[in-house]
Parts: C-alpha cells; structure tokens; sequence
C-alpha cells in the first residue's frame, strides 16, 4: 500500500513538473511587441494609438 501510495506521488510530482516546465518554456508571448501610430483625425488632431501585436502559436 505504501509503495503504491509513493509511485502515486511521484508520478503526480512529475507531471506537474513538466506541466510547468512545458508553459514556461514553449511561452512564445517574448515575441509581442507594441506598435504606436499617430494619426490625424477628421478634427485635424493628431492622435495617437497603440496596438499590441503578439506572434503566439499558443493561446493558454
């Protein structure tokens, strides 16, 4: 019972390390960046917008 009780545990430890391991390092969100345009409105105003540009694979 105890023998089962630790391969349980290991095995609950392992998949959470990988887990882990697996969203920190395949997190291709480093590869945002944020672009800012100025634009002159119907006003004559000159307005400025910035947008958030990611390249992800993943959306987790």
């Amino acid at each position: 019972m105890k023998f089962k009780a630790v391969i349980l545990l290991g095995t609950l430890i392992a998949a959470t390390v990988s887990t882990i391991m697996f969203m920190r390092f395949s997190n291709d969100h480093k590869e945002c960046h944020t672009t800012i345009k100025r634009v002159t409105n119907v006003k004559g105003k000159t307005v400025t917008v910035q947008e958030h540009v990611c390249k992800e694979k993943y959306n987790i």
